[in-house]
């Protein structure tokens, strides 16, 4: 593959070969999914007593001629995994209803590989003789249209991949699907997907583990659009506590079928031991990030972001601009004064300690002549990356703010104290929490502007914090095991989830907040 790589990336970039236990929840999983829309009815406990040989001997061998009968196809083999533990499944149901075991199985399962070493390997360890190809699966024209495709692909960001290649993908698959507006910033993951989705036979299944970034960030729109309007999402898996991948992401298991999406389709998802479904409606209405919609989000909480109208998106109540960027800090920033032609300036959120931000706190000064940028202002300041802390700076002197901010204004002046305090609420660090993009490294979070304006926020007219404790705005904000436990918090929190209606889950939302921290705290210190 290195030769479609740029030269700052690893010969075997992005190559992260499947546990044999994530390999067989998959290859069952894709199995399920395309014998329950063979079988009806069909459900999880009717494929278990198949798989342990306590079926109804009635509709055993239409099964089984069923397996038979279907192609499987691994569009990224590596060592053979996928293809080793669905041969073996295959032919141990088969063995223990002594039913012989087809010839065809070993023509109906086929792969394919870029590296040539992989082809060989499989063919020297493999129990069987599957029909394998060395070809990029991405850029090669498909005869043969199988009815399932199981696919761990390689996880390679689009930086790593030469331009020419990229421009080959890119224009290969905006032809393929030009309804879905492909970003030309895709991982490799996301045209193999969307290659696999091409090739499909009808009622066909594919079963991927990838890097879960697709459920929220922009190059991810495309996917998310497949599964709403063109393609049946069935499934989705994710692990958060015991993981059995060893890639260094954030992976998912995404199941999905060939078939038109219909409003009765219901998406299955399978978090550690909570299973749970929503309906293709919630799927198609979900305009935050899905991972925080699905995994991260409670259903009574989702419930609530979908119904409560005293919610709006923080883009229809206050405008958002990014901050000023410089191109040559140590140019036009001093630690000290250099003539009428500078100014004080907040740099990075580090300056703040609390809410309220006065010209005192500054530390470094802006040169405001001769200058390729704008100077940005704004009264109060989302800090963009965010650690252990949950703090939006009230930006009482007006100083210019770098783009390590996000400037927040107003619709009306007269309500500044109010939304000071309430982006400064629990609330909105739950909606962080939850919504926030992860896929960072070192247990960072962020909201990018687009995903800011949809933020759902209580109507600020709604909101009465007069009786706030105004140490609140000068004290310093502390990381948040510290934090929540803070009663003039407590006691702004209180305000805000009576106004949504929700007091009564206070208590839960907190568990939350404090869950998703931990979460993300481990994730730092790994």
């Amino acid at each position: 593959m290195n030769s479609y790589l740029t030269a700052r990336a690893r010969p075997d970039e992005g190559v992260v070969f499947t546990a044999s236990p994530e390999a067989l929840t998959m290859v069952r999983e894709a199995l399920y999914q395309r014998l329950k829309r063979d079988f009806a009815p069909f459900n999880r406990a009717l494929f278990t007593n198949f798989r342990t040989g306590r079926a109804d001997p009635a509709y055993v061998g239409d099964i089984v001629k069923a397996l038979q009968k279907y192609t499987y196809f691994d569009p990224a083999i590596g060592k053979g995994v996928f293809l080793q533990v669905l041969y073996q499944e295959l032919t141990e149901w088969q063995s223990q209803y002594a039913l012989p075991v087809s010839a065809r199985i070993n023509r109906n399962i086929r792969g394919m590989d870029l590296d040539q070493s992989m082809i060989q390997y499989c063919n020297a360890s493999l129990s069987f003789h599957p029909a394998l190809v060395c070809a990029d699966f991405t850029t090669t024209e498909h005869v043969n249209r199988p009815d399932i495709i199981i696919a761990n692909p390689p996880y390679i960001r689009q930086e790593l991949l030469r331009r020419d290649y990229k421009k080959k993908l890119i224009d290969g698959t905006r032809q393929d699907w030009p309804e879905l507006n492909v970003s030309a910033r895709s991982d490799l993951y996301v045209y193999f997907i969307l290659k696999a989705a091409r090739i499909l036979a009808d009622n066909g299944v594919m079963t991927f583990i990838v890097p879960n970034g697709w459920l929220d960030n922009d190059f991810g729109k495309c996917l998310r659009k497949l599964f709403k309007t063109t393609m049946q999402l069935v499934s989705m898996h994710e692990f958060t506590v015991e993981r059995h991948f060893t890639a260094a992401v954030n992976t998912v298991i995404l199941t999905a079928i060939k078939k038109p999406v219909t409003d009765i389709n219901r998406i299955e998802l399978h978090s550690d031991n909570r299973e749970y479904s929503v309906s293709q409606k919630e799927l198609a209405q979900t305009n935050l990030g899905w991972y925080g919609s699905f995994f991260r989000c409670p259903d009574w909480l989702r419930a609530a972001l979908n119904s409560n109208r005293s919610l709006l998106p923080l883009g229809t109540q206050l405008t958002i601009q990014t901050g000023i960027i410089t191109g040559d800090n140590r140019r036009y920033y001093s630690l000290q004064k250099t003539g009428k032609n500078s100014v004080l300036a907040i740099r990075s959120p580090r300056e703040a300690t609390a809410i309220e931000f006065w010209r005192s706190d500054a530390a470094t000064w802006l040169r405001t002549s001769a200058i390729p940028f704008k100077i940005r202002r704004a009264p109060l300041l989302w800090t963009d990356l965010r650690g252990s802390r949950h703090l939006v700076v009230w930006n009482r002197d007006n100083l210019p703010f770098e783009h390590t901010f996000y400037g927040l204004i107003p619709q009306d002046d007269n309500n500044i104290l109010k939304w000071a305090l309430l982006l400064n609420t629990s609330w909105v660090w739950l909606m962080v929490e939850l919504f926030g993009r992860k896929s960072l490294g070192g247990g960072a979070i962020r909201l990018v502007k687009c995903d800011l304006r949809k933020l759902p926020m209580p109507k600020i007219e709604a909101l009465d914090f007069a009786d706030f404790d105004k140490g609140f705005l000068s004290r310093p904000i502390g990381n948040w095991r510290a934090e929540l436990k803070q009663r003039d918090r407590q006691a702004l929190d209180r305000v805000l989830f009576r106004s949504l209606g929700l007091e009564e889950r206070y208590l839960d939302c907190m568990k939350l907040i404090a869950q998703l921290m931990e979460q993300r705290e481990v994730k730092s210190k790994s």
